[in-house]
């Protein structure tokens, strides 16, 4: 398991003052068979094996390009949780993480735009427009536990009256298609257009 820079420097001043390893590891929180790996290593050894962090992430690369072609703004904390929540053996830091997704924009050309464009609109008429947007939430249940919630909501452009719609699993193209169909049953009909401006993840059941 791959350790953070801090973690790992946490070791070796544990070690310099010969505390043993079963100390150290419940102290920094890893488990002592990691603490026993990497006291072995000076900082100069540790640094070398972070560089290899680059082939480790090119394992995920398709997954991560999967979610960039469908929506190339999707935020880097995001596509970190889908990670996470999709590969439960994913150990890299967000550090790794962002460094890498830095790069691969660049190579793909899914650069995230920053800035916010802005044009004034015609107001629709009745019956014509709604905006439908996708999103997630992290929270805590009433034990105190952080759950992730996620949401869809749809707004009427003429009035403004809003319809939101929550799941607890990410939304695949089958539950995406019934939360329109309850906005629908809400709204008593549905709008000549819809407009989105953010998409669900890639998930197909």
């Amino acid at each position: 398991m791959m350790i953070s820079k801090e973690q790992f420097l946490a070791v070796k001043k544990c070690q310099s003052e010969g505390m043993s390893m079963a100390a150290a590891a419940k102290q920094i929180g890893i488990s002592v068979q990691t603490a026993r790996k990497w006291a072995k290593l000076d900082e100069a050894g540790f640094d070398s094996l972070k560089r290899d962090d680059i082939p480790y992430m090119d394992q995920y690369r398709e997954f991560v390009l999967s979610i960039l072609r469908v929506c190339p703004q999707t935020g880097e904390t995001n596509i970190l949780y889908r990670l996470r929540e999709e590969f439960p053996d994913f150990n890299r830091n967000k550090r790794t993480f962002y460094r890498y997704m830095h790069i691969l924009r660049e190579q793909t050309g899914f650069v995230q735009f920053t800035g916010r464009v802005t044009s004034p609109r015609e107001e629709s008429p009745p019956g014509y427009e709604a905006q439908v947007d996708f999103g997630q939430f992290r929270m805590k249940d009433m034990y105190g536990k952080q759950v992730r919630v996620y949401f869809f909501c749809m707004v009427l452009s003429y009035s403004r009256m809003h319809f939101v719609y929550f799941s607890r699993e990410p939304f695949t193209t089958q539950t995406a298609i019934e939360a329109h169909e309850y906005a629908f049953q809400y709204f008593g009909g549905r709008t000549q257009m819809i407009m989105s401006t953010s998409f669900p993840s890639p998930r197909h059941k």
